[in-house]
């Protein structure tokens, strides 16, 4: 278990020792996620995100060797805080409720692409495009990662649902929400939030008669 916890560290890169280099590398970050809620990675130049960050485009090339670089230690943050969120659930769970842990997933499903919205969608865009262009340590992290939401349905279930099941389930959570946050307002065209609870009890509602 200790191995799994440590593959879901970035390899890259580390934590600036000084404050004005931790400023200017959260900048980076911010710059890269604001340009990221109108454009796709792919279209960014790094002189765009580092005139966004108000840093030197050496200074950017200095932490990260490419652009790519700097998009995959972004998505293994969002693993990380996917991985956190999800051993929270797992270790409080709030009802045993089926109905419940599947509106809890919703919740933090919601919260997850919302806050890494341009960054998942950007990853989402690359693989569709060719996925022998995402390194399959991400997927593999992000797949370890849908494995413990799977387990926390099934926690403590007197009926034992298929696991085959569940996976279809919770794919059906992911692709709703998907498609909702990551890419019904890309255009600018939607503005709704996923999060309201008529949203969450359509997708529960669609999950349970997957599961009867």
């Amino acid at each position: 278990m200790a191995t799994q916890t440590k593959s879901l560290d970035p390899p890259f890169p580390k934590e600036p020792t000084q404050a004005r280099s931790r400023k200017a590398l959260q900048r980076i970050y911010s710059a890269t996620n604001q340009l990221l809620e109108t454009k796709a990675f792919d279209q960014i130049t790094v002189a765009e995100i580092a005139n966004t960050a108000s840093v030197a485009v050496g200074s950017i090339y200095q932490r990260f060797k490419t652009k790519d670089e700097l998009l995959w230690v972004m998505y293994a943050a969002y693993i990380r805080e996917a991985n956190d969120q999800v051993n929270k659930l797992a270790a409080a769970p709030s009802t045993p409720d089926l109905e419940g842990r599947i509106e809890d997933i919703c919740i933090v499903v919601n919260d997850l692409f919302r806050d890494h919205k341009g960054i998942v969608r950007s990853l989402l865009l690359k693989h569709r495009q060719d996925n022998s262009s995402v390194p399959s340590e991400y997927l593999n992290r992000i797949e370890h990662v849908n494995t413990k939401f799977i387990n926390y349905l099934i926690y403590d279930s007197a009926t034992k649902p298929d696991k085959s099941k569940m996976q279809i389930a919770l794919s059906l959570v992911l692709a709703c929400y998907r498609e909702r946050i990551l890419f019904g307002d890309f255009s600018g065209t939607d503005q709704r939030k996923a999060k309201d609870k008529a949203f969450r009890q359509y997708i529960w509602k669609a999950v349970a008669g997957i599961l009867q």
